[in-house]
């Protein structure tokens, strides 16, 4: 069971690997601050489309 455990989290390991190599993402504290950034943008621009109903 434990080679299992292992082996899956050396693929989930490589898996995140290559999510950092693909967008410069080190860590969950910078995909967290970029959701919230990203969420704000949405926010701003249905405001804005609001505004200009």
């Amino acid at each position: 069971m434990e080679g299992a455990e292992e082996e899956d989290t050396s693929v989930a390991n490589q898996n995140w690997s290559m999510v950092e190599a693909a967008t410069g993402f080190e860590s969950l504290k910078d995909w967290i601050l970029f959701l919230i950034a990203l969420s704000r943008i949405f926010d701003i621009v249905a405001t804005v489309l609001e505004v200009l109903r």
